[in-house]
């Protein structure tokens, strides 16, 4: 999913976000998230969600 189409979803659109606010939230979520699954990036497109190899 790429860093437009997360704002898209998440943010009404008068909110003034950038597209960097995305990084920061998918790192905060990998430390959660880092036994059940894992958010990988894919570079220059976006973001996938990926059940954990453990």
């Amino acid at each position: 999913m790429s860093k437009q189409k997360i704002v898209d979803r998440m943010f009404s659109y008068d909110a003034d976000i950038q597209l960097e606010a995305i990084e920061v939230i998918a790192h905060r979520l990998r430390k959660k998230l880092s036994h059940s699954v894992q958010i990988r990036t894919l570079r220059g497109l976006g973001y996938v969600l990926e059940a954990s190899a453990t």
